[in-house]
């Protein structure tokens, strides 16, 4: 897919609800993804785009600036990674949207400035990476509590 003017995105409630994996790479001229953004801050208001996808991947917006992913969206992807976005500064998480991940990585995004994470939003996350190269990532491990 070769859309190389395409500068915003906004997907509404519901839709893309069922998709195995969603990959988006190199929309190099995207200032804004918002999926189900009229969810975020409305409890429990479903927004459910890509529900059951399995696996997220967004990588190589250089130009974005905000990524809105709404209440339940990507509820069950196993590992989500957003990536090569230098000139993103907001990231919104809505209410119980990658609940299931189990990894998420956030790799270079050095202007990210503002993260908003509403409700139960990556409640069985076990790794966050935060960073650039690999040698300078912040790893955050879950904590498990033992009796």
């Amino acid at each position: 897919l070769n859309c190389p003017r395409l500068e915003s995105i906004s997907i509404d409630v519901g839709s893309f609800f069922e998709f195995a994996e969603v990959r988006m790479e190199n929309l190099i001229n995207l200032r804004e993804l918002l999926l189900s953004e009229h969810s975020v801050g409305t409890e429990a208001a479903p927004g459910n785009n890509f529900f059951g996808c399995k696996s997220m991947e967004l990588r190589g917006f250089y130009k974005l600036k905000r990524l809105v992913i709404g209440n339940f969206c990507f509820r069950y992807a196993h590992d989500a990674v957003i990536e090569d976005m230098p000139e993103l500064e907001t990231l919104v998480f809505g209410d119980d949207c990658l609940s299931f991940s189990v990894l998420l990585k956030l790799i270079n995004l050095p202007s990210w400035k503002q993260w908003i994470v509403r409700g139960k939003c990556l409640n069985n996350c076990v790794q966050i990476e935060i960073g650039s190269e690999m040698s300078k990532r912040m790893v955050i491990n879950r904590c498990t509590q033992t009796d």
